[in-house]
């Protein structure tokens, strides 16, 4: 027996969701919903909290020779 749904349950207007903190907010997808960090804050996916985006940040770009990466040349970029 295959069973539709037409109507979508909006979880961040209910309130069912696990979006936490103030740095977090819900938003609602067609049958589930994600959290999201506030501008300027990143997903710490492992311990399910936002963390502030270093302004400054590392960027590891590959230097490729025949096909391989052969090192990787570190630079700052404005994040």
């Amino acid at each position: 027996m295959l069973v539709v749904c037409s109507t979508d349950v909006d979880e961040c207007v209910e309130g069912s969701h696990e979006c936490t903190g103030s740095l977090m907010h819900c938003v609602n997808r067609p049958g589930t919903y994600i959290c999201q960090c506030r501008q300027g804050f990143q997903m710490n996916h492992a311990a399910r909290v936002c963390e502030g985006i270093s302004e400054m940040r590392l960027f590891r770009k590959p230097v490729w020779h025949g096909g391989n990466v052969v090192r990787y040349s570190i630079r700052r970029a404005r994040g």
